[in-house]
């Protein structure tokens, strides 16, 4: 009708109070929503929403039925099988319940047992049933404090006659040991009766009742003379009894007769010490015999050493008492003979030289000259003994004598010797006075053709200089093939082209007859784009004399400029700077090597030669300034040899700023092995 048009939609006018009130659709005789869904009514509408077993569709908006066996929210149990039906699901049974189990045929699920109130239990009487999940245990009956269980399984009071008391354990009613508490008097034996006792005049063996008869006392069978001890068995009474026992070092055997202990066997290294004594069975008794270097303390029982040294020894010189008997020693530079007494003279040049030619330790670097009780070392000549009195150390004639006495000849050092090398400057040529080694041209003359300028004494060298190498025979090559020796550098300038060539212009052998060396035991190979290095290849058997020319050629700017030869003299195949082994730095911390007037670059590269010794680097050098113009190379750290090590120190001029050229000196040392 038209009042309830004013009400708002899902709102009617109550026709009593005349107030708008809601409309409950879903109490209507219509049901607004679909049979898998229920409603739910709010103010003024409704809502419908999906009941159990339904979910809503995101996407059309009806509830479609939920498959709970696929996504596990069955509540079957795990013996069942879920079968899904439309909003629901059922379960169907695939499986027995097993034993303690029963099926309920209205649920179709698995149900316990009761054993015990079925009766199929197998409890005894003792016990009563209690029920579990599947099965049931068995509890054994207690009874309360004073009482027990009978037969028939029910708790009944500990009531015992006379005598008798309830034991718990047995679960019945034992005889009381009244003779426990000694209910007798002292001279009476109690005997226990089921339910009592009784008591009787008695004494054990051993006893006898007192004058008085109320108590027993003990009978002294040897006072009486009633044992049985025989021989020289001893008897003691003890109560009640007595013991036959033998005198001291004797021991009851079998037949009861007293026979001799053989302490050495029965006690052992107890009674006597082995390291001093011998243990000797006495009858009853025993001794210890001491052995030889002991004797007896005087108890005949402890054995003490002799001190030999104090009398009776037989050393030549020293004595040494020990446990049990003595050694002989001797002074330093003295041993033992085989008789172990005397003693003789150590020969340390055939103890320490001879015996072990490997080793390398030896007693004198040089030769080695036994003396009574010590030995002295001499040098070959050419060396004298060090101040430990043990090595040699090479005389450096060249530094401690004027040995070589013309300007023009330079001393090189050998080992053990010297040499006096003059120098003999080719016709042109004159000595350099700022070189000692180095002859320079005197004068040119120029002839000019076709407008081409050349030099005529271009044609020959500008200079050249003369180097001097020993080194020891048959030296062994690096596994590179190749053993470096001297290194010529040209100048350092991008527009000059330098070319080097190596000659061989004599092997002298003398009378040796070894096979001369010849330019394929050298080669030249180049190291830089102005600098070749003489590398030996072969080894070369000695003594000989080589000379070697390494000519370089200077080209600038395509035009030739010159050239300059280096003439290397190799002599005697021995050794030209050689450091002691491994040797000993002085209290300055540094060895002067070489002094030469350059500035201040080094560079240090090593032979590489295979002996297994760590390689010396930079860092056993240094090089500091000692004047303006001037610098010291001097070694910092000891050397471990054999190895060869070659050093160069480059000097670079400027004059008022400007690059004006280039020197550089290059230092073979060679470290032996020896020590000296």
């Amino acid at each position: 009708n038209s009042e309830d048009d004013n009400c708002l939609p899902g709102f009617r006018r109550n026709r009593w109070s005349r107030e708008c009130e809601d409309i409950n659709e879903c109490e209507t005789e219509y049901m607004p929503c679909r049979r898998e869904q229920s409603c739910r009514n709010t103010v003024g509408s409704y809502v419908c929403y999906c009941q159990a077993g339904y979910i809503k569709d995101g996407v059309t908006g009806e509830c479609k039925d939920v498959n709970e066996c696929q996504l596990g929210t069955h509540t079957c149990h795990h013996t069942l099988r879920c079968d899904n039906t439309i909003g629901s699901f059922h379960c169907v049974r695939v499986q027995d319940c097993g034993t303690g189990y029963t099926i309920n045929a209205e649920t179709d699920l698995c149900e316990d047992i009761n054993e015990c109130e079925v009766g199929i239990d197998n409890c005894g009487q003792d016990f009563r049933c209690r029920n579990i999940d599947g099965s049931f245990k068995c509890d054994r009956v207690t009874c309360p404090y004073g009482q027990h269980l009978t037969m028939d399984g029910n708790c009944r009071p500990n009531e015992c006659e006379g005598g008798k008391m309830f034991n718990n354990t047995y679960n019945r009613c034992v005889d009381i040991n009244e003779c426990l508490n000694q209910p007798c008097a002292a001279n009476q034996k109690c005997i226990n009766t089921v339910g009592s006792y009784r008591c009787t005049h008695y004494c054990t063996p051993g006893y006898q009742p007192t004058k008085y008869g109320n108590a027993c006392e003990d009978i002294d069978e040897c006072v009486e003379g009633t044992h049985e001890c025989t021989g020289m068995q001893i008897c003691r009474n003890r109560p009640g009894n007595y013991i036959c026992e033998c005198p001291l070092g004797y021991i009851l055997n079998q037949n009861r007769d007293c026979e001799d202990i053989n302490e050495c066997t029965r006690y052992g290294s107890t009674v006597c010490s082995p390291d001093t004594s011998s243990c000797v069975n006495t009858i009853g008794s025993y001794r210890c015999q001491c052995k030889h270097g002991f004797e007896e303390d005087g108890s005949g029982r402890f054995c003490t050493d002799i001190d030999e040294c104090k009398s009776g020894h037989r050393c030549s010189d020293r004595c040494f008492n020990t446990w049990g008997s003595y050694q002989c020693s001797c002074e330093s530079g003295f041993k033992i003979s085989t008789d172990n007494r005397t003693c003789v003279d150590v020969d340390e040049c055939d103890e320490f030289e001879k015996k072990d030619v490997s080793k390398e330790y030896y007693l004198c670097v040089g030769k080695c000259h036994n003396t009574p009780g010590s030995f002295r070392c001499s040098c070959p000549v050419g060396y004298r003994l060090g101040t430990d009195e043990r090595t040699c150390q090479d005389i450096n004639e060249c530094e401690e004598s004027n040995q070589c006495r013309g300007d023009d000849q330079i001393c090189l050092n050998t080992r053990g010797s010297f040499k006096c090398n003059r120098i003999e400057c080719p016709n042109g040529y004159e000595r350099d006075t700022t070189h000692k080694s180095r002859c320079k041209k005197t004068h040119g003359t120029a002839v000019c053709t076709d407008q081409t300028c050349i030099s005529e004494d271009l044609r020959d060298p500008m200079a050249y200089t003369y180097n001097y190498l020993t080194f020891t025979s048959n030296m062994t090559i690096p596994s590179t093939g190749y053993l470096d020796l001297f290194t010529m550098r040209g100048p350092v300038l991008s527009v000059t082209t330098v070319q080097f060539e190596l000659n061989l212009n004599s092997a002298t052998i003398g009378k040796y007859g070894v096979p001369p060396a010849t330019k394929d035991f050298f080669q030249m190979r180049r190291t830089a784009y102005n600098e070749a290095m003489v590398s030996l290849t072969k080894p070369i058997v000695g003594p000989q004399d080589i000379e070697l020319d390494l000519e370089v050629k200077l080209y600038h700017g395509g035009t030739y400029g010159g050239s300059a030869k280096a003439i290397l003299y190799i002599y005697n195949l021995l050794t030209i700077v050689a450091f002691e082994k491994n040797r000993q730095i002085g209290s300055s911390s540094a060895i002067n090597v070489l002094q030469i007037n350059v500035g201040p670059e080094i560079q240090q590269q090593s032979y590489g030669l295979n002996y297994g010794v760590p390689p010396a680097t930079k860092d056993f050098f240094q090089m500091r300034r000692t004047a303006y113009n001037e610098a010291m190379v001097s070694l910092t750290k000891p050397i471990v040899g054999p190895q060869d090590i070659e050093l160069d120190l480059e000097v670079k001029l400027y004059h008022g700023g400007t690059y004006g050229g280039s020197a550089k000196a290059i230092l073979y040392i060679y470290v032996t092995e020896y020590s000296f």
